[in-house]
């Protein structure tokens, strides 16, 4: 039963991209049961075979394991650093009178009407038109999506003045009016499979939130740089902050303009360190004084590797190295350019020492545990996350964190959704 559990789990990986939790092996028996009338898992990957990666079983298999957790404005912090003014500038510059959105891996559609919505009260009456694709692979998530009816707690973020401009009322809840419901359409779509999303690219907005915690590593990199070709010239990529952190690298091809949720590269900033209590005789400045005037540094050498440039980003963190060789930022921002060429030996070795020079370094623990796993080493994976989780929950305000703090939510959301993998 285990075996056969595990291989119809790694048929639906290769197929979908989503990598099922040890806890859901269980679950496939009963799934299998209710789509084909048989528990047997034999009689499911034999009918998976005849049926290819597009047919019923394996749609129902997805719909089953995948639960959503969406809602209207979810995280609003991350849809505030939407440009909506630019990216209009930019479209109209390029001749188009239209804002084109694609919102993928949407759900039931919350956040895809949410978009709409919002891009519609940002524009107001420039006379620019708003078009939002929104795509996922569940056909039973897109049924409810294209219904467009919401029950009051899936709407309970929403400002009562967008409520009751761009909903009606009905028995039991809401359904989006027809303005905003002509400016969306629902396709079904395959991040981990796809080479386009329908209808092709050219999007001056992505949005992408807590899909990618949920692949592969290898379904991440094919997501990503799917997500990435779909942008239109200085176009706007919004990813989760856990997807964020599941992003092995800048992706391949066009640049994409930098917002403060759009890209996986960090930005060193400089939070207490958690290290051994300096001798009462040695004041606390003088200490903190090297690591201090290094920041500069690292951050010029994130910008050099930002523009692909990583031997001079390695060159300017081996100077602060030099100067402190038990700066732990800087062994971070090693780890995480030997990572970005997939030198995953050097990329542990750094990020090992970073969680030596700071014990209570919550990020540079969970990137080794990423690392970690992509070795195949998953006790020491497992380890690690652990060691980051309880990191990030006892010193939140102390350790060192090179995203926002806010962010330390979205590292612990990924280090519980690992473990529960592992």
């Amino acid at each position: 039963m285990i075996a056969g559990a595990s291989r119809l789990a790694e048929r639906v990986e290769v197929a979908t991209g989503i990598r099922l939790r040890s806890d859901q092996l269980g679950a496939l028996p009963d799934i299998v049961r209710r789509a084909i009338g048989s528990a047997e898992l034999v009689v499911a990957l034999d009918r998976l075979d005849a049926e290819g990666p597009e047919g019923p079983l394996l749609q129902r298999i997805v719909d089953e394991v995948t639960v959503p957790e969406t809602s209207f404005a979810r995280e609003q912090a991350q849809l505030d650093t939407i440009e909506w003014a630019r990216l209009a500038e930019q479209a109209a510059a390029r001749g188009r009178r239209e804002l084109r959105i694609w919102s993928a891996a949407c759900s039931t559609g919350e956040e895809t009407f949410t978009l709409a919505l919002q891009a519609a009260e940002a524009l107001g009456d420039s006379g620019f038109e708003v078009s939002v694709l929104g795509t996922d692979i569940s056909m039973r998530a897109l049924a409810q999506a294209r219904a467009a009816e919401y029950g009051p707690r899936t709407l309970r973020r929403l400002a009562p003045e967008l409520l009751e401009r761009h909903f009606a009322a009905v028995r039991g809840g809401f359904v989006v009016r027809d303005g905003i419901r002509a400016q969306v359409r629902f396709e079904r779509h395959n991040l981990a499979r796809a080479t386009a999303p329908p209808g092709g690219g050219s999007f001056d907005l992505v949005v992408c939130r807590n899909v990618l915690i949920y692949f592969a590593p290898e379904a991440v990199a094919h997501a990503l740089g799917l997500l990435t070709e779909a942008l239109a010239p200085g176009g706007q990529l919004l990813l989760g902050i856990a997807d964020r952190l599941c992003v092995p690298a800048r992706p391949p091809g066009k640049r994409v303009r930098a917002t403060a949720r759009a890209t996986p590269r960090p930005r060193v900033r400089r939070v207490a360190a958690r290290r051994a209590p300096a001798p009462a005789t040695v004041p606390t400045a003088v200490v903190e004084a090297p690591r201090t005037s290094a920041r500069p540094l690292l951050a010029e050498a994130l910008q050099h590797a930002d523009a692909g440039r990583v031997d001079e980003a390695l060159g300017g963190v081996a100077a602060v190295l030099e100067r402190d060789p038990m700066d732990a930022e800087a062994h971070f921002v090693r780890g995480l350019l030997h990572r970005s060429r997939d030198d995953l030996h050097a990329a542990e070795s750094a990020l090992r020492a970073a969680c030596y020079a700071d014990p209570g370094f919550g990020v540079a623990a969970f990137e080794l545990a990423r690392v970690h796993e992509a070795l195949g080493d998953r006790a020491a994976a497992r380890q690690a996350y652990e060691r980051a989780l309880e990191a990030l929950e006892a010193h939140d305000d102390e350790h060192l964190l090179l995203w926002d703090p806010a962010d330390a939510a979205g590292v612990r959301e990924a280090c519980r959704h690992r473990l529960r993998a592992l």
